[in-house]
């Protein structure tokens, strides 16, 4: 099970070009059974995700835009002292509709991103390093709050 909150807000620098920042909470919990017992794990990860956003072309009220940006999540599992920090950056293609002057509904999918994980407790050197293009996963909708 999975639940996710990532409100967008963006200054529009001109009508190319807009500012934004994702602030994101997710919780992911996840039941898994072993030979001993059941056994049970949530995760809650806190995320900042600034980037440019760049609108190359319309049609009619659609408008198709690139996202670029960098990004830094801190995660927890919780019933334990374990928690790692990632630090990302990306590209991402979507779309979008406005509503009105200020909002606008959006969907964006896949991309190209890079991600270095780092334990955050340093009695270990754990990092982890992954570099994802995809364009079929990771679809979203949601609104852009423009200032």
């Amino acid at each position: 099970n999975a639940v996710s909150i990532a409100p967008t807000i963006g200054y529009d620098l001109n009508e190319k070009l807009a500012l934004a920042a994702m602030i994101s909470y997710s919780h992911v919990s996840t039941s898994y059974e072993n030979y001993a017992n059941n056994n049970s794990a949530a995760q809650n990860t806190y995320a900042i995700r600034p980037f440019l956003r760049y609108y190359f072309t319309e049609c009619g009220k659609l408008r198709f835009f690139v996202d670029g940006g960098v990004g830094a999540a801190i995660s927890h599992i919780g019933g334990t002292d374990y928690e790692t920090v990632d630090f990302s950056c990306h590209l991402s293609p979507g779309i979008s509709y406005p509503v009105n002057d200020r909002i606008s509904l959006v969907a964006g999918f896949g991309g190209l991103s890079y991600t270095r994980t780092l334990d955050s407790d340093h009695d270990t050197d754990f990092t982890a390093s992954s570099f994802t293009f995809d364009l079929t996963t990771d679809l979203y909708f949601g609104f852009y709050v423009t200032l």
